[in-house]
């Protein structure tokens, strides 16, 4: 699992990718807020978060403030893709959700 600072600088490279404006952007902008995302960005960053978790991400169950902010979005793609140890292998970490 990559630290959050590897994660950020990922996705800003990944962001520069699809030609996004990344300019000011660092671990607590607010993608929508800022444009940095429009539709079919946001589309392409999921994408972009489901290969860093190795898994698809539930859009059905998505709340799309978990990835407004690469801080946010690091810790949605890895806090429930990690188990614990005392809840046995393979068995996903509920992760609560705080407003």
């Amino acid at each position: 699992m990559p630290t959050e600072d590897e994660f950020v600088a990922s996705a800003i490279t990944f962001l520069k990718e699809i030609g996004a404006e990344t300019a000011d952007v660092h671990a607590d902008t607010d993608l929508f807020a800022a444009e940095v995302l429009d539709s079919l960005g946001t589309l392409a960053f999921l994408d972009f978060l489901e290969e860093q978790r190795g898994e698809e991400i539930e859009i059905v169950t998505l709340r799309i403030e978990e990835l407004s902010t690469l801080r946010k979005a690091h810790g949605f793609v890895f806090a429930r893709s990690v188990s614990t140890a005392g809840d046995g292998p393979g068995t996903p970490t509920a992760v609560p959700h705080h407003p």
